[in-house]
């Protein structure tokens, strides 16, 4: 991942954990197993029906980002590569505390709605050459954000069925659609494999991925 994105995951990390780390527990890899590991983190209103997986949590918000004040990320199980082994990813800020990545990648065969999603970033991009979409961070909201997104609700009246980061803000909801793949941080690294520990037990045992050697992150 480049510099910049980097950046931006660390700052919008930063306002949903600020510096309170929290201390994993251990259990047997069931639902309620997953979900507590993400409250763990710092994570909230986390969600596990079958392969559906959501989490969220809130935002301090502040003019500059918005009024960016809770998001949420839906992620399908079953469009995952194998994690079971992924290595955490540490990441160092002068400005901000040490943070834990997980790094989870869709299969290439992951391919519900790119096409038409790709026509619509066209379609946005002729439309509204100026506007910021898609926007990484609701800091990056413009003028523009309220119109997009009401073209995208009405264009994917199926929206559920994405991976997707959905910020909620003064001015209104701000879709992002996940193509490649999301990261989950936190600031324990013990609390964070924990985490991916028993997301893969849990998706394993509901038949929602299977180890891949091919699809490995290595």
């Amino acid at each position: 991942m480049k510099t910049q994105a980097f950046a931006l995951l660390v700052g919008f990390l930063s306002s949903i954990f600020g510096t309170h780390a929290a201390i994993a527990q251990s259990s047997p890899s069931d639902a309620a197993t997953v979900e507590r590991a993400f409250i763990d983190i710092g994570y909230s209103e986390v969600s596990l029906e079958h392969c559906k997986l959501s989490y969220g949590n809130t935002v301090t918000p502040t003019d500059e980002n918005n009024g960016f004040h809770f998001f949420v990320t839906e992620l399908h199980l079953d469009s995952l590569k194998d994690f079971s082994d992924v290595e955490l990813w540490r990441q160092d800020s002068r400005d901000h505390p040490t943070y834990f990545l997980l790094n989870l990648r869709f299969l290439e065969s992951y391919t519900f709605g790119r096409t038409e999603y790709d026509h619509f970033r066209y379609w946005v991009r002729r439309n509204f050459p100026e506007a910021n979409w898609p926007y990484q961070h609701p800091k990056y909201a413009d003028e523009f954000a309220a119109e997009i997104e009401d073209a995208l609700q009405n264009r994917f009246p199926e929206l559920e069925r994405f991976n997707r980061t959905v910020s909620y803000t003064d001015n209104g909801t701000l879709t992002l659609i996940l193509m490649g793949g999301t990261v989950i941080g936190g600031l324990e690294e013990t609390a964070l494999t924990t985490l991916r520990d028993s997301l893969w037990d849990y998706s394993q045992s509901q038949g929602c991925v299977m180890p891949d050697i091919a699809s490995s992150q290595g």
